[in-house]
């Protein structure tokens, strides 16, 4: 199980590496229950006040 401040040290960590900024947008394509997705997809967008897009489908295909 990660701990709060364990997730947090994920995040700044990433935030440094990457030089995350405000105007950064970011595919979120796995489940958001993968460790990578929740830490990369979501929590970091959310700590920076970057963006998310959803990515439905890699396929070309319409789906309704």
């Amino acid at each position: 199980m990660l701990s709060h401040g364990n997730l947090m040290h994920n995040i700044d960590s990433c935030r440094i590496v990457l030089e995350t900024v405000d105007v950064d947008r970011f595919a979120v394509l796995l489940p958001l229950f993968h460790t990578y997705m929740l830490t990369v997809g979501l929590l970091l967008p959310l700590i920076v006040g970057g963006s998310l897009v959803l990515v439905r489908s890699l396929t070309n295909r319409i789906t309704r």
